[in-house]
């Protein structure tokens, strides 16, 4: 079922989804009828490749979490750090903790081997002590990464949390980590979110024309979104 689960996803991403219809148009139609899907296909393509245009559809997501000073953030039970990113959502998390907003940071979803011992050592460094830190590492999706912490969270017998993850994925995780007598709250560090307009268009004249030239990380980060965005319209599993 999860191998299936990710295929599908996968299927459904602009690169994959447009050679598909590629695919399709040009072995079911004459060539003069596929032509004006093969022109859709790679001019949408195009698009998202664009950094311009990809930041923007990250955007949708990005911003719907608004950024609050930790000042401003109540006490709580645990830390929540969903893997990814590294490792910028564990420092976020690791200040959090330090500046005295949750006794536990949890580690959820699973993580690269070389990603584990830098977290190890990272956690060495700060002088975190086994009762500090819990480890969830079955979970293989945001959605069973939800279910194992309503599990972990009632043994724990948290009441408040603070999760954290990417702006742009935390629309979707506090979807999937909402659980019923815990608050869930989303917790977003600066460096967790895409830069401030104002900042973009202050940088030098190439990066904002390089913008405007299809990349590959431009591709990447349109499929991040749309992976995002069509994650907010499935139901919990």
């Amino acid at each position: 079922m999860f191998l299936l689960y990710k295929l599908f996803g996968q299927l459904l991403m602009p690169l994959a989804l447009g050679l598909l219809l590629a695919l399709a148009a040009t072995s079911r139609w004459p060539a003069r009828q596929a032509r004006p899907v093969l022109l859709v296909v790679l001019a949408g393509l195009w698009l998202l490749s664009l950094p311009v245009v990809a930041r923007q559809l990250l955007r949708l997501v990005d911003d719907r979490v608004p950024l609050t000073p930790v000042a401003s953030l109540p006490q709580a039970d645990a830390v929540v750090v969903l893997s990814g990113d590294f490792p910028r959502r564990e420092l976020c998390a690791l200040h959090l903790r330090h500046s005295g907003k949750a006794p536990v940071v949890l580690f959820s979803g699973r993580m690269f081997e070389g990603d584990i011992l830098r977290l190890r050592q990272l956690l060495a460094m700060t002088g975190l002590g086994a009762e500090q830190v819990r480890f969830e590492q079955a979970s293989r999706t945001t959605s069973e990464g939800g279910g194992a912490f309503a599990a972990l969270a009632a043994k724990e017998g948290w009441r408040r949390v603070l999760l954290v993850s990417s702006a742009y994925h935390l629309p979707r995780a506090l979807a999937r980590y909402r659980t019923p007598g815990i608050e869930v709250i989303g917790a977003v560090c600066p460096e967790l979110r895409l830069p401030d307009r104002a900042v973009m268009a202050r940088r030098p004249l190439e990066e904002r024309v390089g913008d405007w030239i299809p990349t590959a990380d431009g591709l990447s980060s349109a499929s991040t979104a749309s992976r995002e965005l069509l994650g907010l319209l499935v139901p919990r599993r």
